[in-house]
């Protein structure tokens, strides 16, 4: 038996709902040791997704504020421990359940947006990530201070706008990066970051996992086990 792997396949293969799945090599790295096979694959598209953002990006670093749309999230609950990770002060939105949680895995402070709009504090940030799009991403760039950027993964950034408040904006296709893995399977295995699973479906049920989904109030991810 060969080793176990984890990764997120190219966009321009084939889809991943099967047993077998052909990949490139350096699109995957060993799985993290420390927990389920299928707990893992509920990281690789979440944490390379927050990591770009954060990192590649938005160039988030020590002692800078973020702020994190949806903390709670497939994505924002990545992001949230990553940032926490590499010294930022994490501000994150979430409501319900998704408080605590955000809490949890290591949020400074989560807004509960259905008791306050964090547009109301004018700009506070120097990175924030958008995982809601919308109104939300509208809003949010009022929150960025000069200088600093917004990165979204759920709408259509606007240059002018950012051209006029003096942020950056962006947006990007999340690229296969095996060696990241590697280094976030390292993190996973040290107790830093863990996946945050809400439901495990076999793969038969496949279509009540797209409806989970699209509701939009999970926290954390849907996992398919194929047997």
């Amino acid at each position: 038996m060969g080793d176990l792997v984890y990764g997120r396949p190219a966009l321009t293969r084939d889809g991943s709902y099967a047993q077998y799945l052909a990949v490139d090599a350096d699109e995957i790295a060993k799985a993290p040791r420390s927990i389920p096979l299928e707990h893992a694959a509920g990281l690789p598209l979440v944490t390379l997704t927050a990591w770009k953002a954060l990192f590649d990006f938005g160039h988030l670093g020590a002692g800078q504020t973020v702020l994190i749309q949806a903390g709670a999230g497939g994505v924002g609950s990545a992001a949230v421990q990553l940032a926490k990770h590499f010294g930022a002060r994490v501000v994150a939105t979430a409501s319900g359940d998704g408080i605590e949680i955000a809490k949890s895995l290591g949020a400074d402070e989560v807004i509960d947006h259905k008791q306050e709009d964090f547009a109301m504090r004018g700009s506070f940030a120097d990175v924030v990530l958008d995982t809601v799009g919308g109104d939300t991403l509208e809003r949010s760039y009022g929150a960025v201070v000069p200088g600093g950027s917004l990165i979204t993964i759920a709408g259509a950034p606007d240059a002018a706008k950012a051209d006029e408040l003096g942020i950056r904006v962006s947006t990007f296709v999340l690229d296969s990066n095996g060696p990241r893995l590697a280094e976030i399977a390292r993190l996973v295995d040290e107790g830093t970051v863990r996946p945050l699973v809400t439901k495990t479906l076999n793969l038969d049920d496949v279509a009540e996992a797209h409806r989970l989904s699209e509701t939009g109030r999970t926290c954390g991810k849907i996992i398919l086990r194929v047997q």
